[in-house]
């Protein structure tokens, strides 16, 4: 189990249904999806506070997705391409400030000390979640 948005526990192996649900859909409609599945979710399955910056991070996760691997001949190199953009533009350079502002608006800390654990997780799972999507 890995801690993601606001405190949820989720399976590290949720990235492959998103995955695999935007190899059908366009960017436009990976987006839309996103958005609402990512609000159901927190409505039907409530774990922590629904923080909604976060659904920018499932937007642009899924847009990657259906940037990457929509209407594509699906290679090793495309599905590695796609996670590694995942991991670094989204799980890395986005979510940091929107977990910062979290911390700091709604639990009054700080984040600064979990920056580097989120970093080496994120690296440590590139080859596997890329291998779990091949």
């Amino acid at each position: 189990m890995v801690l993601t948005k606001a405190g949820r526990n989720t399976p590290a192996s949720s990235m492959l249904p998103c995955g695999s649900r935007q190899m059908i859909r366009t960017a436009r409609t990976a987006e839309s999806a996103a958005a609402v599945t990512d609000t159901l979710g927190c409505i039907l399955f409530p774990k922590g506070t629904y923080f909604f910056p976060f659904i920018f991070t499932e937007m642009a996760g899924s847009l990657i997705f259906a940037l990457c691997l929509y209407r594509a001949r699906i290679t090793v190199r495309r599905v590695v391409l796609s996670r590694f953009c995942i991991d670094f533009f989204v799980n890395i350079l986005m979510t940091t400030p929107i977990m910062s502002l979290y911390y700091r608006l709604i639990l009054g800390k700080t984040y600064t000390m979990f920056h580097l654990p989120r970093i080496v997780k994120n690296l440590a799972l590139f080859p596997v979640e890329s291998v779990l999507l091949v």
